[in-house]
């Protein structure tokens, strides 16, 4: 192996391998990692069962805004916080939501 240029290969312990991606999550089950080095590069190698979530856009939102919203339409910071993310963060669109209709 080290004629073509691969120095060292060792297994990574993983419960789990999350890719995250623009337009979806690929989550691989009780993988098989291998970390390889060749030629300067450092290479993974995952084998594992997958699980693909599509369209899936992370958010993160603001404890400040969470307050805000549950302060103002007088829900809880759950109920707050799950509108809020479906919103996608956006804290008009939230309130707007929880003000005009329940949850």
């Amino acid at each position: 192996m080290r004629q073509i240029g691969i120095s060292s290969q060792e297994t990574i312990e993983a419960e789990e391998v999350v890719i995250i991606g623009k337009q979806k999550k690929i989550h691989i089950k009780e993988p098989n990692v291998f970390k390889i080095v060749m030629q300067g590069q450092t290479l993974y190698q995952i084998i594992g069962g997958v699980e693909i979530e599509e369209n899936t856009m992370i958010v993160n939102v603001n404890q400040d805004d969470v307050n805000f919203i549950a302060s103002q339409a007088g829900v809880s910071e759950e109920i707050a916080k799950k509108v809020l993310m479906e919103e996608k963060g956006d804290v008009a669109k939230a309130l707007i939501r929880l003000k005009g209709k329940s949850v």
